[in-house]
């Protein structure tokens, strides 16, 4: 109805606590992200580096960003088989 000009929609204010239909998360579920091995970016960075070559290089010779290589080196990212095989 409508109550000092305030008109109430069907199932308005009708939101409940609890989502009954929402998926419960299984606490043994493994949610991590990937990471890359130290190994990898000490690897990574001493054939590089043995090579005389910078990042900016390396980038270049296989076709890829600078931020590419940095972020492999540093752990953030995680390297993409195609760009390894590259490697």
């Amino acid at each position: 109805g409508n109550v000092n000009g305030i008109e109430k929609k069907w199932g308005g204010g009708g939101n409940q606590r609890g989502g009954v239909n929402a998926k419960r998360i299984e606490e043994d579920e493994d949610f991590k992200h990937r990471k890359i091995t130290v190994e990898f970016k000490k690897a990574l960075m001493k054939a590089r580096q043995a090579k005389g070559l910078t990042q900016k290089q390396l980038a270049n010779m296989i076709q890829v960003q600078q931020s590419v290589i940095q972020q492999y080196e540093n752990g953030k990212a995680i390297p993409n088989g195609q760009v390894i095989s590259k490697l």
